[in-house]
């Protein structure tokens, strides 16, 4: 018998209107969707707000960090979406093997901002920077369609990730989550690497602290590319203007 494999959603209790959206989306997959509260900007100690940090971005970071803890606590891999992504049609198959696969990683990327560029290490150490989106996903009803007609594809690769922003939707091992606790918090400002432009960028958020990790050579990860998984990127629950 094929087990659904079960996904944690972090969702903030005041968003239903997300949750709501999220099932429109995905209900359909076979797949047990876990609703788990976000952390909230009230629920901040004070070494969760490094100065200069908005109480929105680390409030997901907390987020993020209980989702880690949980991992490590059950000692079993964990499947993570934040609440604005979309499973595409038929790929419930790829959550499924992420166990597998993060037997060789400590983290698995389904999907990364669309508006933001990744790195990724092709066979034979060959290095491409990568983007992708615009065209139809801003037109109503694409996500609909992504999620529930999109047409057959094979199983897509895994490749080496050096950069990769945000944490939409992802697979993490136990091991790779004690990695992350340790490298990413207490939460502080960080320089991540734009290979491409040869330049370097400064900031405090999770995900930054997940790519200066990871360019450390503390964490290897992966990313499923093309990708399984999609968000607007355009309503962040981050922004004030954009709830």
């Amino acid at each position: 018998m094929t087990v659904s494999p079960v996904v944690h959603v972090i969702n903030r209790a005041s968003r239903d209107d997300r949750r709501r959206r999220f099932l429109g989306w995905n209900r359909a997959h076979p797949v047990r969707w876990c609703f788990d509260v976000a952390a909230e900007p009230e629920d901040l100690g004070d070494a969760d707000l490094p100065v200069g940090c908005e109480p929105r971005v680390a409030a997901t970071a907390l987020s993020h960090r209980r989702q880690w803890q949980a991992c490590v606590d059950e000692a079993a891999p964990r499947l993570v979406f934040e609440d604005d992504s979309c499973l595409r049609h038929g790929a419930a198959a790829v959550l499924a093997a992420a166990g597998k696969a993060l037997e060789h990683a400590d983290l698995i990327f389904f999907g990364c901002n669309a508006d933001a560029e990744v790195m990724i290490e092709m066979p034979d150490r060959l290095l491409a920077h990568v983007t992708f989106g615009g065209g139809p996903r801003g037109q109503p009803g694409y996500f609909d369609h992504y999620a529930q007609n999109a047409t057959a594809m094979p199983m897509p690769p895994l490749y080496r990730a050096h950069l990769c922003w945000g944490l939409l939707a992802y697979a993490i091992s136990p091991q790779g989550a004690a990695k992350l606790l340790s490298a990413c918090f207490p939460l502080r400002p960080v320089s991540v690497e734009l290979f491409r432009d040869r330049r370097r960028v400064e900031g405090v958020a999770v995900d930054m602290a997940v790519n200066a990790a990871m360019q450390r050579g503390e964490i290897s990860a992966l990313l499923c590319f093309p990708p399984v998984v999609q968000g607007p990127n355009g309503d962040s629950d981050l922004d004030e203007r954009k709830v």
